[in-house]
């Protein structure tokens, strides 16, 4: 019999009921808080997987999670309202009539709960543990839903947002309010006139009602004045409260009215709370369900306020917790020192180290992971932490001294450590603190030594912090346990609080001694006596702190060049970017001036060839210009020069372990070409791109990670001179250098437009071109299509299609120059 996981005493050390208490303060309602504050270790594990399952689910809907951005709740899914229902739900059981705003107290629970089951409606799959909640709780049927929606919808219909019944919630209820209403104006109305007609026997112009009857202030020594009922007098009693005799019958009549409402309010509540508690049972599942959902939203909170998360779980007693920390000290802000621990069943850790070094701080932090985890809660570790799965977790801490038991503090933990070792087992977790520290030095360390061995010859895992030198020598050389000290700065005298596996820490007792004033014979002394009880080990411990220190520091310097280092290499690798950027921005510049120069040209040819055709003695000098212009064109083409500089660098991917295969799309950078493996033989490549091939060196060639700019293959281009328009070819694209507008112009002046625009284009090695030309009679048209048959230079040409400008465009594929 292993009694309980954790009894109340470990729960006191670990200061457990702390977590609890932030965890609650993060709930919502007064439920939710409720079911916070009962938060304890559980050793079932359905009931354990069930809330860390449902708090992870809440977090993703609340936007919680930085990983994985999900759909959230719904803006109005606020749980501040819910209070415990029951004595309402009892009331109505028990055929009760509540009131307005209790009814609404009832029917509130419904819009959050439709609401969470809208969510996981078709979400099964992602929200298991919701939807698993949402069916627990009578909610797993449309039908049930919409009773409750139904409900809702009949509150809203007769209840203000007070709770008041509305003047709509039925006909006869309309009609006697409107009477009131009524019958109120006219008293009103008449009041006004009796002040005026009484003025000198009142002691103020106004009316007022005293127990909602119409009354007058009148001056005690006027009475005879007013005749009439008198409801009161003034605190002074100058000044009596007299209901005149003519309102006496049209106030009767109100509160007959207003009686008669009551009445009628009455039976609307009561038909209301009659059809509520016909769904008592389903609004007890659904407050349950909402205070179990606040549950697992404050655990949602909890874990990204302490930056916590939901270790892993495993069926052996082990321990693998990374980057452990204390919850409260990381919900306090400020520098946290993160420690690793690796512990299993039958070995154990001797930490030692200075005093107010951290040991005591890194038994909780160990402690509360392992309860947290059986709680249900994250902790504060790194997600690839491992929890195993313990059935019995001791913590021994601090002064176990017991006045009332007439126990010292050595017998007191004695006692305890007694009934710890009782429940002592293969799945045991003890986490030890000073052990054995109240009595005389050697005999507590033999009797530490000794509880060591016989907690693990039993099986269990156990964390034991001490100074005692023989358990330090014996976490040396012993095969089942860890050796691990609590740093301490040499140099500044006070501990790091950072965990070194391997060696035994030293307490640096003597040297803070020697800090603080003690005289250095004093502390000589000591040293001396220190080394001649124990031997040089004590020695070899500070030597070796101080060697520890130095290699950490030599390390800390090394990482730090190395985050220097990598910063500068990110440093450049941005400056080249934006160096190459830069020149690709003046590139543009200067294509877009040399295009607008070439412009300013291709007018003054067109120009000059007109001339030409009517004075050929001009021919050499525009032939020399057409040339020139056809060198500027070339350069400033689509894929000229300028335009492959101002491009930025194509995305390839490297070749990988898998061969190139015939078909695949390629890229090779140092030629700025794309285009089709057509072969592959030995290190060269054939690569193909429209009807040109060439070969290249495979160490060349990268995998593309588009497809090429223009066909692939071997395709002729030569097509019928006039192929029928439409068809389920690709539209190209119309750029300033492949289009020709000829609309406005006679037909022997578009023929000699169009022969220096076709020789243009071949020379910037356009292959498609786009003569626009119109409909109008159709003389243009047809004209120009008679001339393109006889131009050598014009493979074929079609109308356009409907996104080329259909058949006001004729489309020319030309042969290549």
């Amino acid at each position: 019999m292993r009694g309980t996981l954790a009894d109340v005493a470990t729960l006191e050390n670990l200061e457990f009921g702390r977590v609890v208490e932030s965890v609650a303060r993060r709930a919502a309602s007064s439920q939710g808080r409720i079911l916070a504050a009962a938060l304890a270790p559980d050793a079932g594990s359905e009931r354990r997987e069930r809330r860390r399952g449902l708090a992870m689910e809440m977090a993703l809907l609340l936007g919680l999670n930085a990983v994985d951005r999900g759909p959230r709740l719904p803006v109005d899914f606020d749980l501040s309202f819910l209070d415990d229902p029951d004595p309402l739900l009892d009331r109505l059981e028990r055929g009760g009539v509540l009131e307005g705003e209790d009814i609404l107290r009832v029917v509130a629970l419904v819009p959050p709960a439709l609401a969470v089951h809208r969510l996981v409606g078709g979400r099964e799959g992602r929200f298991a543990f919701l939807a698993a909640l949402v069916h627990e709780h009578g909610l797993r049927r449309e039908a049930d839903a919409a009773r409750l929606g139904e409900l809702d919808l009949e509150a809203a219909a007769v209840l203000d947002d007070d709770g008041s019944v509305k003047d709509a919630a039925s006909p006869e209820l309309r009609k006697l309010r409107r009477k009131a209403r009524d019958l109120r104006s006219r008293l009103s109305a008449r009041a006004k006139r009796l002040v005026e007609r009484h003025g000198a026997h009142l002691q103020d112009a106004f009316f007022t009602q005293r127990d909602d009857r119409y009354v007058l202030p009148v001056r005690s020594d006027s009475r005879a004045g007013v005749r009439g009922i008198i409801h009161g007098t003034s605190n002074s009693g100058a000044t009596l409260f007299i209901e005149p005799d003519v309102l006496v019958d049209d106030c009767n009549d109100l509160k007959v009215l207003e009686g008669e409402a009551l009445v009628c309010e009455r039976a609307i509540l009561q038909s209301l709370s009659a059809d509520l508690a016909g769904q008592v049972p389903a609004f007890r599942l659904v407050a349950a369900m909402l205070a179990r959902l606040d549950l697992a939203c404050a655990i949602a909170r909890f874990c990204s306020d302490a930056g916590a998360s939901f270790a892993r779980l495993s069926d052996e007693p082990v321990l693998d917790l990374r980057s452990v920390r204390h919850p409260q000290l990381e919900l306090a802000g400020g520098r946290v020192v993160t420690n690793d621990v690796e512990l299993s069943a039958g070995s154990g850790w001797v930490v030692s180290g200075p005093n107010a070094g951290g040991k005591t701080v890194l038994l909780k932090s160990v402690g509360l992971a392992v309860l947290m985890t059986y709680a249900g809660l994250p902790v504060t570790v790194d997600p690839s932490s491992i929890v195993g799965t313990f059935d019995h977790v001791r913590v021994e801490i601090g002064d176990a001294q017991s006045v009332e038991g007439n126990l010292s503090t050595f017998s007191a933990q004695v006692s305890s450590l007694a009934a710890i070792l009782d429940n002592t087992g293969p799945r045991s977790l003890l986490l030890l603190d000073e052990l054995a520290a109240g009595t005389d030095p050697d005999e507590g360390a033999a009797l530490a030594e000794a509880l060591v061995a016989e907690i693990l010859e039993r099986g269990a895992a156990v964390i034991l912090a001490t100074h005692f030198e023989p358990l330090k020598r014996l976490s040396i050389s012993s095969d089942r346990l860890v050796a691990a000290g609590m740093g301490f700065d040499l140099e500044a005298l006070e501990p790091t609080f950072k965990l070194h596996v391997g060696m035994p820490g030293t307490s640096g007792g003597l040297l803070v001694a020697e800090r603080f004033g003690l005289p250095r014979s004093v502390v000589s002394r000591a040293r001396a006596i220190l080394e001649g009880g124990h031997g040089p080990e004590h020695g070899r411990l500070v030597v070796l702190e101080r060697l520890r220190e130095d290699l950490e520091r030599r390390l800390g310097e090394a990482e730090d060049l190395e985050e220097r280092l990598r910063s500068r290499e990110v440093q450049l690798e941005s400056r080249e970017m934006e160096l190459m950027e830069s020149q690709r921005r003046r590139m543009r510049t200067e294509e877009r001036y040399l295009a607008t120069e070439l412009t300013v040209l291709r007018s003054e040819l067109k120009h000059a060839h007109k001339v030409l055709r009517r004075r050929p003695v001009a021919e050499p000098a525009v032939e020399s210009s057409e040339k020139l212009a056809s060198r500027v064109s070339r350069v400033l083409a689509p894929e000229g020069s300028v335009s492959r500089l101002a491009r930025p660098p194509r995305p390839t991917e490297s070749l990988g372990p898998g061969p190139l295969v015939a078909g695949e799309s390629v890229y090779v950078p140092r030629l700025d070409l794309d285009g089709v493996v057509e072969s592959v033989d030995g290190d060269r490549v054939r690569i193909r791109r429209g009807a040109i091939a060439w070969t290249v060196a495979l160490a060349d060639v990268a995998r593309a990670t588009r497809e090429p700019d223009e066909p692939a293959g071997g395709q002729s281009m030569e097509q019928n001179r006039n192929p029928p328009s439409g068809g389920d070819e690709d539209e190209s694209l119309q750029t300033a250098y492949n289009t020709l507008d000829l609309r406005g112009q006679g037909l022997d002046e578009a023929q000699i437009d169009l022969d220096a625009f076709i020789d243009q284009a071949i020379e910037m090695g356009i292959e498609e071109v786009f003569v626009i030309h119109g409909h109008g009679k159709g003389v243009l048209k047809n004209g120009l299509r008679r001339y393109l048959r006889h131009l050598k230079k014009v493979v074929s040409f079609r109308p356009g299609k409907r996104g080329e400008g259909g058949d006001g465009v004729t489309v020319c594929m030309l042969r290549g120059g």
